[in-house]
């Protein structure tokens, strides 16, 4: 119940404005998705609501309203704190990015609701069994898939630093053993690279710093040295990927 109207609030103003009323219908109905969000949708909603009064299609900053929507998805997770109905929510997200249109405003946000799901997610199986998953089916060389699973590993490691790091070295090593096209391969190595950085920009300090020079690092050497210059031109500079972070890497090895 809860997904579909925070998914047509994602484009608030297509539709005639379906967007603020996707919001008011989860302000009047908290009680029939669970008791726990009852008082702060009361507070959180309106404040959306606030946010929308006034912009139109052209002057609304979409990517600041996805991450206010992505905010108020995770606050309510934390708060209904139940393991099956954060495995359902995350089950049913994954039916959604199976049937959206391809290059829509509605797929990407559905990757980074995923990642939101099963950072919120405490069953590590699940977590761990459906990450490897969309990492399988997934083809790099659609660049939206390929951010979108950028997306889902990235902020599944929030939470889960350890298992997501742990799943994309496994998907690593399954691309060595596996003999791929090479265009293909090398999307699939840019995006594991962007990968690597976009987890350490999220991760837990600590967890982070016990890894990053022999999981991170190391990873992201190797997969610079395959072929996957050109990809960290667009990096952040803040991430271990970018070109200035390479150099000193390099030097201290």
């Amino acid at each position: 119940m809860v997904l579909r109207p925070v998914v047509a609030a994602v484009a608030p103003h297509v539709g005639g404005g379906r967007g603020a009323a996707a919001l008011q219908l989860l302000q009047a109905l908290p009680g029939t998705i669970h008791g726990a969000v009852g008082a702060k949708w009361a507070a959180d909603i309106p404040l959306l609501l606030q946010h929308l009064a006034g912009t139109t299609a052209s002057s609304l900053d979409v990517a600041e309203w996805e991450s206010l929507l992505l905010k108020f998805l995770q606050t309510s997770l934390e708060l209904i704190a139940s393991e099956a109905w954060t495995v359902g929510l995350s089950q049913e997200l994954s039916r959604q990015l199976g049937s959206s249109p391809r290059l829509s405003w509605e797929k990407r946000f559905l990757y980074k609701a995923l990642g939101t799901a099963l950072a919120a997610c405490g069953c590590l199986h699940h977590v761990q069994e459906q990450t490897l998953e969309h990492l399988k089916a997934a083809n790099f060389l659609e660049l939206w898939q390929a951010q979108g699973m950028v997306s889902v590993v990235s902020r599944c490691a929030e939470s889960h630093f350890q298992l997501a790091l742990s799943l994309v070295e496994e998907f690593t090593g399954t691309l060595k053993r596996k003999k791929s096209k090479a265009r293909r391969t090398r999307a699939t190595r840019a995006a594991l690279l962007v990968m690597y950085g976009r987890m350490a920009l999220r991760a837990p300090r600590e967890q982070l710093l016990a890894r990053v020079e022999r999981d991170v690092v190391a990873n992201v050497l190797q997969l610079y040295r395959e072929g996957c210059q050109e990809v960290i031109q667009e990096e952040p500079q803040e991430s271990p990927v970018h070109p200035r972070a390479l150099v000193a890497m390099q030097q201290l090895r």
